[in-house]
């Protein structure tokens, strides 16, 4: 497989090249990016904060036609949101984190010094469509996720892109498209849930 099929990461520019990211508006500056990687649909980033000086970052995040899911790695302190219009003050505990739908936008405010360690994984609009098609369901939107298993899958791709050598390709598709059916299960419904037990996307 090309090497360049997975960019290194780059630690200084917070510029990541995946659009729905780069899309976001900052106020105070945008947070030093890292585990920037991309390849067969899937991508992900690592915020690493910024001065760390506690002065307030905003992001405004237009919708994209990407479905992202956020974790933070790190305890965080109070954020203040605004998911499809609908505002919250929310403190994400350990293991815990949201996915955003396409078509989602979202606002965020929280201190600086809070901002490190926000893990994205992002799936690209074509391989979304295809395990929405394979499973007959949609994906949407979940402001807050309290699951084990998928914030195992998670540290799972943490960890992978955070090897000195490539990930396997096998395993980062296999884990993205795990995750992916994970996390459809949980926008399911009850119901739904059962029709999609054992169908992964082929």
């Amino acid at each position: 497989m090309p090497a360049s099929a997975f960019p290194v990461p780059s630690a200084a520019p917070p510029r990541s090249s995946i659009t729905s990211y780069d899309s976001a508006r900052w106020t105070n500056g945008a947070p030093r990016l890292d585990r920037v990687r991309r390849a067969f649909g899937i991508a992900t980033l690592l915020q690493c904060g910024g001065s760390g000086v506690g002065e307030v970052k905003e992001a405004d995040v237009p919708e994209s036609d990407f479905a992202t899911s956020l974790f933070p790695l790190t305890t965080p302190g109070t954020v203040d949101r605004r998911i499809v219009g609908k505002p919250a003050r929310a403190q994400y505990r350990p293991g815990q984190g949201c996915l955003l739908a396409p078509g989602t936008d979202s606002w965020w405010t929280t201190e600086d010094r809070n901002n490190a360690g926000r893990f994205h994984i992002r799936f690209e609009p074509e391989l979304l469509a295809e395990v929405q098609a394979v499973h007959n369901r949609r994906l949407e939107t979940v402001p807050l996720i309290n699951d084990r298993q998928i914030f195992w899958l998670v540290a799972s791709f943490f960890d992978l892109v955070s090897q000195s050598d490539e990930p396997q390709p096998i395993l980062w598709q296999s884990l993205g498209q795990i995750l992916l059916w994970r996390l459809l299960m949980i926008t399911a419904g009850p119901r739904g849930r059962e029709d999609l037990r054992g169908r992964l996307a082929p």
